[in-house]
């Protein structure tokens, strides 16, 4: 059963131990030594890799590409550059063998490669706010891969790395054009989107709203965008729901946020501070992004205040509630096609050598596993390539694209159908979804297709608001204590603890939570009670094996429904 901090071997791009083609008598003096075994890999769109596992008594290959010179090599590895897109190219090699081998040049492989077509980045969904000559906003989602944003409007044009732009001083009644699209960072695998129109008509009615939207939650930061001019000021507030339902009315709310925004001012004008000056230090006042880190797997409530410099409310408060994901949840597809002989799951780096923000993991186990074919993408790549909907057509192109992906070697299919193979990939981006697709076959020809994702984290700070500390061990006990975070409070938990090894060799991190969910044993409510006094409770675990391996697992539900789960890493007996 898998472990609480998961050892993950690191891996960019893995090798495959690819059968050779066998031929009668290989061994033989006078016999042909194998052609290699050809795998393409990392097709791209000026490009590929052809990889072979090395062959028996060969001195070198030779290879050529499109018929062309006849080179020379001893690599088991050729990456092929320059290439056009979406063309067609013929890879040529055999094997030689070494002298004293007394055998004979391998017959030729040859293998077909078309290198992949330039997708244009997505087009910007752009949303208009509030359109008036005061001030008008338009808005759109993040793009993938996107490094900005081009915009026109008349004979004004500029580019921008935001997801809004906002415009002053326009003409009322005049029906204007705006222009957006995204710019690619990398014009040899992606091109620029195309324009996104939108036309409108701003009138001249006086508003000053501002507004806020474009709301994104990960399991670490809550970002969205406040569209205002530079003379309008706002306060705005973030807090667990957990907190806001302490209130009784939104009214006693409001009263509370302005009494805490007046404690502030009123500091200020103690050192010597105006009024106006003071309110201006403390509000803030302009369009911005804001990104605040917050706890994963908590519901929070966002408001937003118009406030002028006399410390009014200016207008209606805006209010949306908005829950955080957990490491282990992802806006990704998750598939898995019918059979119990194997499984894929995916989860995050868990320390500071394969952090959250950076390293993917994936843990699989299987029972009569012979090959497993596979390919990770951004999940917004996956979803433009074979769509959003995993219907036939889209799972048998899933299956044809990741034949020729990355190949399972033959060890890692050793590990897959014993106690299961564990591997990662490093150097991701932050932030950012992904998916991995792999189609296994077993000893009956019978295949599943597994797809999972998963999304990077922004930051490796702690932020579950339920974390441990050991306490202290003996040759057969241990003491951990659970902590709560400060205006947290709880009203059901759990607390697991298992062997280490057991856990590791059956679960993948991703599972935790429902095998702490499921098997864990419940507080006491005097627990919970002294958990949420005090913030923290220790726990003895005790009738341990000397010198043993354990895990402590911990799952926590608060009053607003909001359920996470935290895991210790090895804890061994003395």
């Amino acid at each position: 059963m898998a472990a609480g901090i998961l050892a993950f071997s690191s891996c960019g791009k893995e090798e495959s131990d690819e059968p050779t083609i066998k031929v009668p008598d290989e061994q033989a003096a006078g016999s042909q030594v194998d052609a290699p075994g050809v795998r393409i890999i990392d097709v791209k769109t000026n490009g590929f890799t052809a990889n072979w596992k090395k062959v028996t008594d060969a001195l070198n290959y030779e290879y050529s590409l499109d018929g062309g010179e006849v080179l020379t090599t001893t690599d088991t590895n050729i990456v092929f550059t320059g290439l056009e897109t979406e063309t067609e190219h013929v890879f040529e090699i055999l094997a030689n063998p070494r002298t004293e081998s007394g055998r004979l040049q391998s017959n030729s492989v040859s293998v077909t490669v078309v290198t992949s077509e330039i997708a244009a980045l997505d087009m910007p969904d752009v949303v208009l706010g509030t359109v008036s000559t005061n001030i008008t906003v338009a808005s759109w989602g993040v793009v993938p891969e996107a490094a900005g944003y081009e915009w026109t409007l008349g004979d004004e044009t500029g580019t921008t790395e935001k997801t809004y732009i906002t415009f002053a001083g326009l003409i009322a009644d005049r029906e204007y054009t705006l222009k957006v699209r995204s710019l690619t960072s990398d014009e040899t695998s992606r091109t620029n989107s195309e324009w996104t129109e939108v036309t409108f008509t701003p009138t001249n009615d006086g508003s000053e709203k501002m507004y806020f939207s474009n709301f994104t939650a990960t399991s670490d930061g809550i970002s969205f965008n406040v569209y205002a001019n530079s003379g309008q000021y706002y306060w705005y507030d973030i807090i667990p729901m957990i907190e806001y339902g302490k209130y009784t009315s939104e009214e006693e709310y409001i009263t509370a946020v302005k009494e805490n925004i007046t404690t502030k001012v009123n500091a200020l004008i103690s050192s010597g501070k105006d009024s106006e000056t003071a309110y201006a230090s403390v509000l803030k006042s302009g369009s911005a992004n804001i990104v605040e880190g917050v706890y994963q797997s908590l519901s929070y409530s966002v408001a937003l205040f118009q406030m002028d410099l006399a410390g009014n409310i200016v207008g209606d408060v805006t209010r949306v509630e908005i829950k955080t994901p957990s490491d282990l949840d992802t806006d990704g597809p998750e598939y898995a096609s019918e059979g119990d002989w194997f499984e894929q799951t995916m989860m995050l780096g868990v320390n500071t050598s394969y952090p959250p923000t950076t390293y993917v993991a994936f843990r699989r186990t299987g029972t009569g596993v012979v090959a497993i074919n596979y390919s990770l993408y951004t999940t917004s790549n996956f979803y433009k390539q074979f769509g959003t909907n995993l219907d036939e057509e889209a799972l048998g192109k899933i299956k044809d694209a990741i034949i020729s992906g990355s190949t399972a070697s033959d060890s890692q299919l050793e590990k897959v159908n014993g106690t299961g193979y564990n591997a990662g990939y490093t150097n991701r981006t932050p932030g950012t979804s992904y998916t991995l697709a792999a189609l296994a076959t077993n000893t009956a020809g019978e295949q599943i297709l597994a797809i999972n994702s998963v999304t990077t984290r922004t930051t490796t700070a702690e932020n579950n608001w339920i974390t441990y500390a050991l306490k202290s061990t003996t040759a057969s006990s241990y003491i951990i204590r659970m902590n709560l975070a400060d205006g947290i409070d709880i009203v059901s938990g759990k607390f697991f603890n298992g062997n280490y090894d057991d856990v590791y060799n059956t679960y993948s991190r991703a599972q935790y939570r429902d095998l702490f969910l499921t098997q864990g044993t419940d507080l006491t409510d005097a627990q919970i009670q002294e958990l949420n006094a005090n913030g923290y409770i220790d726990i003895t675990v005790s009738g341990l094996d000397s010198g043993t391996g354990y895990i402590a697992g911990f799952a926590a539900t608060n009053s607003t429904g909001d359920t996470t789960t935290k895991n210790s890493g090895k804890i061994t007996t003395k």
